[in-house]
């Protein structure tokens, strides 16, 4: 079968997408199928340029793969990123992204993949586990509820590996819909059903605990 198209990249940014605003901080709804920025193999459009035609002067301070939609930070001041900084390196900031999978499979109900990811020595596109080297990469998860076919599943990494959650979904023989580089069956999606749902901040010295959530996408077919 044909491959069906990936989204178009907006142009500008959408007020649609803005989450939560405030002196230090943006936070963003990526669409599916934007860059979270720039890169040196393409001139397409990328979530920062746009952020800064709007907001003027901001940090992407993380960043997801351009397939991938949801919450995204910007700052604009170094008492953040000093905040967010220490808060990622000690493993306090929460996230919680929302994927499909097929069903049925043989996902256990819950669990912890602990696997180590390198680059793919024959796609420099693509990620695998290796067994040594390469980098550790741990994901905890839960089942969701099942639908047509599809089962969503809670993911809530510990580490922030490049496709991470996408490897080792595939990894454990349930690869992510849509997913063009680690599923068999993309072709058959639009998009891939990954979603960044929810990034929950701790509290720090002069910064209060804080959650912010991005919808599932109505594009998912799922309830939340």
């Amino acid at each position: 079968s044909v491959p069906q198209a990936l989204p178009t990249a907006p142009q500008r940014f959408d007020e649609a997408w803005l989450i939560a605003q405030d002196d230090d901080l943006i936070v963003v709804n990526k669409p599916a199928g934007l860059l979270a920025h720039t890169t040196r193999y393409g001139s397409q459009a990328d979530l920062l340029t746009l952020a800064r035609q709007r907001f003027g002067k901001v940090t992407l301070f993380h960043r997801l793969d351009r397939d991938t939609s949801g919450v995204v930070l910007l700052t604009r001041s170094r008492a953040i990123n000093r905040y967010l900084d220490a808060a990622f390196k000690a493993k306090r900031v929460r996230k919680h992204y929302v994927a499909l999978i097929p069903h049925p499979n043989n996902l256990a109900a819950s669990g912890t993949v602990k696997r180590r990811l390198g680059p793919d020595p024959r796609n420099k596109q693509k990620r695998v586990v290796v067994e040594r080297g390469g980098q550790a990469a741990i994901t905890d998860y839960e089942r969701g509820a099942v639908r047509a076919g599809r089962q969503a599943v809670h993911l809530y990494p510990q580490t922030g590996r490049t496709h991470q959650l996408r490897v080792h979904l595939a990894h454990l023989g349930t690869p992510i819909l849509g997913d063009r580089l680690y599923s068999p069956n993309a072709e058959q999606f639009e998009r891939l059903h990954l979603h960044a749902h929810q990034i929950t901040l701790p509290q720090g010295d002069d910064f209060p605990e804080r959650s912010f959530t991005a919808p599932v996408p109505s594009a998912f077919g799922w309830p939340e």
